[in-house]
């Protein structure tokens, strides 16, 4: 009887053993084809912004030509362009997933703070209810800011898109173990197909009509959350909404991956 007890055991570590290997190879996977995505759109999007950077400059330096509303316009197509340059940078930095850059302190809750801030008229005209959970006990963590707030817009417009007028958008942080904190998105929306919830990472792949989404911001958001050394997982029920639940490690130096068992999903 021990034997056969002992044997089952063996049995159901091994089969645990093989599917988390067959999980990591499906990681590498799909961080190898983020990271060609990104690489190939940065590229594409390279030159034709650099001619259109270098043309509003040439308008700009022949201020005397146009009337101030034109100057203003001008402008905010420079602003523009700056904003998808820095956009470009971090797809190229994401292509190579470990850059120049070093990771330094990031105040999680104040980072949350300042991308909702970014689209509060939004939610606002949309009467859309933003409820804040965040531990004041929360610490730092060492990361990239611009991409973590990259990856929280993210999150922050399918939540927009998924729900509608008087829904709840809920955002909650904690700190689930001296080296970890857990940051929440949910949402009152629409909810995302059983058999689309393993999909939703991969480059391409979206739940929105034609026209409305490229498929780019989640697998986007997946090799952020894994350049961070960290997980994100998602759940979901129809007519019910969706919950998306980010680990991230304290201190990114320190983190062992291998052999470890994913959490139990909880906000």
């Amino acid at each position: 009887m021990l034997e056969l007890i002992q044997d089952v055991t063996e049995k159901k570590l091994e089969e645990e053993k093989q599917q988390r290997l067959q999980q990591q190879l499906v990681h590498s996977d799909r961080l190898i084809s983020i990271g060609r995505l990104a690489a190939g759109v940065a590229h594409e999007i390279n030159t034709p912004l650099a001619i259109l950077s270098g043309m509003i400059q040439g308008f700009l330096e022949r201020n005397g030509s146009f009337g101030s509303e034109t100057i203003k316009e001008f402008k905010t197509m420079q602003k523009v362009t700056k904003r998808i340059e820095k956009t470009v940078d971090s797809l190229l930095e994401l292509s190579h997933f470990e850059g120049n850059e070093q990771p330094k302190p990031v105040n999680i809750n104040e980072l949350i703070k300042d991308t909702i801030s970014l689209m509060t008229e939004q939610f606002a005209a949309k009467n859309k209810n933003i409820v804040l959970k965040l531990s004041s006990r929360l610490p730092k963590i060492k990361g990239f800011a611009e991409q973590l707030q990259q990856v929280f817009m993210n999150l922050l417009i399918n939540a927009d898109d998924a729900t509608a007028d008087g829904d709840t958008i809920s955002i909650i942080t904690q700190q689930k173990d001296k080296g970890t904190v857990s940051i929440c998105f949910k949402d009152t929306g629409t909810g995302i197909p059983e058999d689309m919830t393993s999909k939703i990472f991969d480059p391409f792949f979206t739940t929105k009509e034609v026209g409305k989404g490229t498929g780019l911001g989640l697998s986007i958001t997946y090799g952020i959350v894994k350049r961070h050394r960290g997980k994100i997982q998602v759940k979901s029920k129809m007519g019910r909404g969706t919950t998306f639940n980010i680990s991230l490690p304290v201190d990114i130096g320190k983190v062992i991956t291998h052999g470890q068992r994913d959490k139990d999903f909880s906000c």
